[in-house]
């Protein structure tokens, strides 16, 4: 609603947050991981894409402070949350080795490569689904990673439960990929 406000005190037992409105000229985002791991798959269609229940981890360890006018980051901190966990639905695709070797035999970097995508598919997902970015998000591989990942395109439901979000971006998939590539 356009205010900001600075949190002086949080206590996670009883759910209790006190704020006071400031004037400041950055706002913070997150520092996290999330970890999706499928419980159930139904195959959709002849290529292997899937959609299936899902459980979801994000783990907050720290903030960045991002200047407002610039949108560039000009301080970080840890801190740690308990995780946060969910049952959602999901929507992957699986990246065949035959498109792995083509975008290393392309001299691209592949991690960066399936981040981007990942965005892509995310960002085309709005463009024919009537959703937020609070509704819908994707697991990207960060480029630095220290973690094993699938290889896998994957977005799901942020919300617990799912709104149903993925199962309406299935019927669409097609035109959803084509977008992401145009």
């Amino acid at each position: 609603q356009g205010r900001q406000y600075l949190i002086l005190f949080l206590d996670l037992d009883n759910l209790v947050a006190r704020a006071t409105p400031v004037n400041v000229n950055y706002y913070t985002a997150s520092r996290d991981h999330t970890d999706v791991e499928i419980l159930s798959r139904q195959k959709s269609n002849n290529f292997e894409c899937y959609v299936g229940n899902a459980r979801v981890e994000t783990k907050v360890w720290g903030y960045r402070k991002i200047d407002l006018r610039t949108r560039r980051v000009f301080d970080m901190s840890e801190f740690s949350l308990p995780p946060l966990n969910y049952l959602t639905r999901a929507l992957w695709i699986t990246i065949p080795l035959a498109i792995v070797n083509r975008v290393i035999e392309s001299k691209c970097h592949f991690l960066a490569s399936i981040h981007a995508a990942s965005h892509l598919i995310l960002h085309s997902i709005r463009i024919h689904i009537a959703c937020d970015r609070q509704d819908i998000g994707c697991v990207c591989i960060n480029m630095n990673r220290k973690r094993e990942f699938p290889l896998r395109l994957l977005v799901f439901d942020k919300n617990p439960g799912g709104v149903g979000i993925v199962d309406a971006v299935l019927p669409r998939l097609y035109e959803i990929l084509k977008t992401a590539l145009e």
